[in-house]
């Protein structure tokens, strides 16, 4: 059997368009393996004999013509995608060529979609025409049960987070799992990609890989969609299984890693232990995290910057504790504060993360997100107007109080389309003001004089100067054109 793992390039609906310019921050765009298909590859090409690619079609850039080509080329038998809502047109639309392309073959080529959407959407994926299962859920195993069984309907229905249609009636199989134990699952063999090819411009454009040493998150922020995120409960690989994954990315010439974890730090000893270990084995690595304000303390910094660590990103998401606390974020301001300057004495890059447009938000609290961030310091800051995104609590609570007047999203699940425009909190501001208050923030926090002069003062090679100088430039021309 030859399975074809698939990334589309897929243009997402021109009204889904991002709500900041932090590309233009950070400079050039960035490209970041496809790991969730890289984990069902590799678990694929561990327990059983069936032939197994991965077609990147992002980073190759490839039209959908392209795709075709490839796919009658390769002649898979199974075609497996991840979707999420933003490339759902893309994916739909690839779906349909594998369905062309079945006809051309003269062939049973089935199509298997998992990922965040089919989560939330299980029910209208599953009855999109072009699609013949949906797996929910984390699919390193029970992928593998389904290509085990494909004709197998007594067996199918049984499998974890599974749906399809059998004669026009919709089956679903008993909940989705979340894998206990991480260690178990297959270690992502980043052979099966043209790796070189993948890079951060924050890491300068080296090549870098991404690794997911955590699952799951146990917060409960109003604008997130935990479920589709490897659910509520923290599941962690063991400090040994990180370090030999680490190690396999340095022996294909690997060294610039992005820990995507929703919480790399929620467990203090075992990040200590990862850092002992790379500090010990001397592992010459840089790396970048993400964590929140109230799960990390001086010791795990420490740890972190002896261990190579570059960059902390942290989600402040406002300068206001009451905005804060209706958001349910669950920090405080004095939190944020003490790990901005706990990373900035071990000078370890930060990144804070700012959203504008929350419930109950006014003008003058987004003005004061502004001082905050300013306050902060950070060496960047990320403004995004708060998306009501599927399946969460914000998206909800609008629809109940007519803030959002449609089901926008149950309807591009339905039927996905290419004028969809995407909900916006306008409980106390029209798009335009939001738009106009979102370029106040990059004015305020950037346009700064001793902020310009600090980054030129730490330009230290022709690189960096050039990167900045890119950086500058977009920024400039981005306020010129509003």
């Amino acid at each position: 059997m030859k399975i074809l793992l698939l990334n589309p390039q897929n243009p997402p609906p021109k009204n889904l368009k991002s709500t900041s310019p932090g590309c233009i921050v950070k400079g050039n765009r960035s490209f970041y393996p496809p790991l969730g298909l890289l984990y069902l590859a590799s678990s694929i090409q561990k327990n059983t004999s069936y032939s197994v690619k991965i077609l990147d079609c992002l980073i190759n850039q490839l039209t959908y013509e392209e795709i075709r080509s490839d796919i009658l080329a390769y002649n898979p038998d199974v075609v497996g995608m991840t979707i999420v809502t933003f490339n759902l047109f893309g994916c739909f639309t690839v779906a349909n060529i594998v369905k062309e392309c079945e006809k051309e073959l003269n062939k049973r080529i089935y199509v298997v979609a998992g990922g965040p959407h089919t989560i939330t959407f299980p029910n209208e994926t599953a009855k999109l025409g072009p699609i013949d299962f949906v797996l929910t859920g984390e699919g390193e195993f029970t992928f593998l049960s389904l290509l085990n069984n494909l004709e197998n309907h007594d067996v199918l229905k049984t499998i974890p987070g599974i749906y399809y249609l059998k004669c026009g009636e919709l089956v679903k199989g008993p909940p989705p799992i979340w894998i206990e134990d991480i260690d178990s699952i297959s270690m992502p063999d980043r052979r099966l990609l043209d790796y070189k090819k993948y890079s951060d411009t924050s890491a300068g454009g080296d090549v870098m890989t991404t690794i997911l040493s955590s699952r799951g998150c146990p917060y409960k922020c109003v604008f997130c969609n935990r479920l589709a995120n490897h659910g509520s409960k923290i599941r962690n690989a063991s400090a040994e299984y990180v370090i030999k994954e680490i190690e396999d990315c340095m022996n294909l010439g690997i060294c610039e890693f992005y820990f995507i974890d929703d919480l790399f730090t929620n467990n203090k000893k075992r990040l200590i232990t990862i850092c002992d270990y790379i500090k010990n084995k001397k592992l010459q690595i840089k790396f970048d995290i993400i964590s929140r304000v109230n799960t990390i303390d001086e010791d795990m910094i420490r740890s972190l910057k002896d261990a190579g660590c570059r960059s902390i990103g942290f989600g402040v998401e406002s300068g206001v504790q009451r905005v804060l606390n209706r958001i349910k974020k669950g920090i405080t301001l004095e939190q944020a504060e003490k790990a901005f300057k706990t990373a900035k004495r071990h000078r370890l890059e930060t990144v804070a993360f700012f959203m504008i447009g929350h419930p109950g938000e006014t003008a003058d609290d987004i003005r004061q997100t502004i001082k905050f961030a300013k306050k902060l310091d950070p060496d960047y800051a990320w403004f995004y107007i708060t998306i009501p995104n599927p399946n969460t609590e914000l998206y909800k609570e609008g629809l109940e109080r007519g803030i959002i007047e449609n089901d926008v999203w149950i309807k591009y699940a339905e039927k996905p389309y290419l004028n969809i425009t995407q909900p916006r909190w306008v409980e106390n501001f029209s798009e335009s003001e939001l738009a106009e208050l979102l370029n106040e923030c990059y004015r305020g926090f950037y346009f700064r004089p001793y902020y310009i002069y600090r980054q030129v003062a730490s330009v230290k090679n022709f690189k960096a100067l050039k990167k900045k100088l890119y950086t500058g430039i977009k920024l400039l021309l981005q306020q010129a054109g509003k």
